[in-house]
């Protein structure tokens, strides 16, 4: 298996400057081996998606095959961070992720405004 069926792959608008600003987050991990951040505008994306779909919200993917998306995708990236766990939780909780989904979706749809694209 090599090391890449063993990372978790994170795939997010690299064109974003607020999907990029979050990525950076990540890149201490990456460079430790358990994130992949891939971009969504050049990368090859799995079967069966399609760039338009991916490029709606981040997709996390562990090496298992499981996949999570929006408020569901940070969680989990967050719950990778031991001072981040308390939020996790509170995020999980019934209400609470339905709030948090919403939010993500219209965070997602209005990133270029909120972060300014890098895209001319």
């Amino acid at each position: 298996m090599d090391s890449s069926q063993t990372k978790t792959k994170v795939y997010y608008d690299a064109e974003c400057r607020l999907c990029q600003i979050s990525a950076s987050f990540l890149e201490p991990e990456a460079a430790a081996h358990t994130y992949e951040l891939i971009n969504v505008h050049t990368a090859e994306l799995p079967s069966g998606m399609s760039r338009e779909r991916m490029l709606e919200e981040i997709y996390v993917t562990l090496p298992d095959g499981t996949t999570y998306t929006n408020a569901d995708a940070i969680l989990h990236l967050l719950n990778a961070y031991w001072y981040m766990k308390p939020l996790v939780y509170i995020g999980r909780l019934p209400g609470c992720i339905h709030l948090l989904r919403g939010l993500y979706r219209f965070v997602a749809h209005n990133r270029y405004i909120f972060g300014q694209s890098t895209k001319i």
